[in-house]
């Protein structure tokens, strides 16, 4: 850690440290060591057999680079920044501690895997304080070519309600941001913006909240995917069982399928039950409804989390999501509905079931 306190509670910065003195744990308040080698960047550590909590010392030379690294941008940039700050009341202690803007930020740099429990325990606990939490990614995390759910417990909101991903690239001094996440039918793409650390705060703060307008949602064809779906019926596949049961329940088949069922959304990647399955069950849903019925936020709301408690659909569970952006991939279809004449918008988020005449 580069960070630690005197007997009288005062921060000392390791890059300054003068060995003149006693330091300690900020966080457990046990003594810790100054080290000062050749190869490593001073620091100070726990003393052997230390019973802290409160942070980890085996740090890589990865983790130790990129933080002070982060922390010298920041600092550049006059951002209110303190490198490994304890917050007692949540125990923990972020890698940076940002203030700006009347907005309190914790930087997480992660580069080794940790569980999906701790991800989202440190998110919650930092959300429920106030705190936002940016998590930037190192090597072994970080997206290549594909963005996979394996990240997704590290994406973060801006201010548009859309998903950003933030990861380290130390060989080219810059932060690539994953954005623009999106489904079709090729899976899940995105792009890839590149901030170097010449970069000011606006040129950040730009590129965090652009917003991407959704693409209009495109019909896959029908022919290919009902060849794919007779190919799933012949196999006894978990994911995909429970929506042939709903065809034989509904006396549906693969060839009298909707049109509208083939229409991909782009936030469809926030949705784990098969595709096919989540859009015929809003279909049904529909169907059960009388003319000129109004569907409402709210109502659209409680009927996917009815079908949630049933096992009927599975979404993502990121840490960040509010139930705005849990409905986006609904939202999309019931707009797309509307499209092909199924529902009429009588409002920014209302619909109604119209009759088709004969």
């Amino acid at each position: 850690m580069f960070t630690a306190v005197d007997d009288q509670g005062g921060l000392l910065f390791a890059s300054s440290f003068t060995e003149d003195k006693l330091c300690y744990c900020s966080g457990c308040r046990e003594e810790v060591i100054f080290k000062k080698g050749v190869i490593n960047q001073p620091h100070f550590a726990h003393k052997r057999q230390s019973f802290c909590q409160y942070f980890s010392e085996g740090e890589t030379s990865e983790h130790i680079k990129g933080k002070l690294l982060l922390y010298e941008w920041f600092k550049r940039e006059k951002f209110k920044v303190k490198l490994e700050l304890f917050i007692p009341e949540l125990k923990q202690r972020p890698d940076l501690f940002i203030n700006y803007k009347e907005t309190r930020i914790a930087i997480e740099f992660q580069c080794s895997p940790i569980s999906k429990k701790i991800i989202k325990k440190r998110t919650r606990g930092y959300i429920e304080k106030g705190i936002k939490v940016i998590w930037i990614l190192g090597k072994k995390l970080k997206v290549s070519n594909k963005f996979t759910s394996q990240q997704y417990d590290y994406l973060s909101i801006n201010k548009n309600g859309q998903y950003n991903l933030l990861q380290l690239n130390q060989d080219e001094q810059c932060l690539e941001i994953i954005t623009n996440i999106r489904s079709s039918d090729k899976g899940i793409r995105f792009k890839k913006k590149f901030l170097p650390f010449e970069s000011d705060k606006v040129a950040v703060e730009k590129t965090l909240n652009t917003q991407y307008l959704t693409k209009e949602a495109k019909m896959k064809r029908k022919s290919v995917e009902v060849k794919k779906l007779q190919h799933l019926s012949f196999y006894k596949d978990k994911r995909t069982r429970r929506f042939f049961e709903l065809l034989y329940q509904n006396n549906l088949s693969i060839q009298t399928l909707p049109d509208v069922l083939f229409y991909s959304v782009s936030n469809e990647w926030l949705i784990r039950t098969f595709s096919y399955q989540w859009k015929l069950l809003i279909f049904l849903w529909i169907n059960t409804l009388s003319y000129y019925e109004i569907i409402t936020l709210k109502r659209l709301g409680r009927k996917v989390n009815s079908w949630k408690k049933e096992n009927e659909l599975i979404q993502y569970l990121l840490p960040y999501s509010e139930e705005t952006n849990e409905l986006l991939p609904f939202i999309e279809f019931l707009n797309v509905l509307s499209e092909v004449g199924f529902l009429k918008k009588v409002g920014e988020l209302k619909w109604v079931r119209i009759k088709i005449e004969e």
